[in-house]
């Protein structure tokens, strides 16, 4: 049986799809509470899957764990309030880097 490809994410991807849901559902999602579900769905993934499931490094700050690239690509009234848009950072597609609003990639035998 042929092994399944799965695309390792962005973690500014991963955001972009728990900020979207936050916008649906109308909960409060800050950047605090967005790099705690970050640093566990990173490690339920790793439990799981047995690789991760974005591909940036995750620090010790003195507020707990981070994500820089997803804190860092929050516009200044986003890192205090709730978060309200999506965050931009970079993409790449056909080998050609571009700015934008990073989306999940998902396999192709939806697996």
């Amino acid at each position: 049986m042929p092994e399944t490809v799965r695309p390792i994410q962005s973690a500014i991807a991963v955001s972009n799809l728990l900020i979207d849901k936050n916008q649906t559902d109308q909960s409060e999602l800050t950047p605090l509470k967005l790099q705690k579900i970050l640093y566990f769905a990173q490690g339920w993934h790793l439990a799981y899957f047995d690789y991760p499931l974005f591909e940036d490094p995750v620090e010790v700050w003195k507020c707990g764990s981070m994500i820089v690239s997803t804190y860092s690509g929050l516009s200044p009234s986003d890192k205090t309030d709730v978060i309200t848009k999506m965050i931009e950072g970079p993409i790449v597609q056909d080998g050609i880097y571009s700015i934008g609003i990073p989306k999940i990639k998902f396999p192709d035998n939806n697996i």
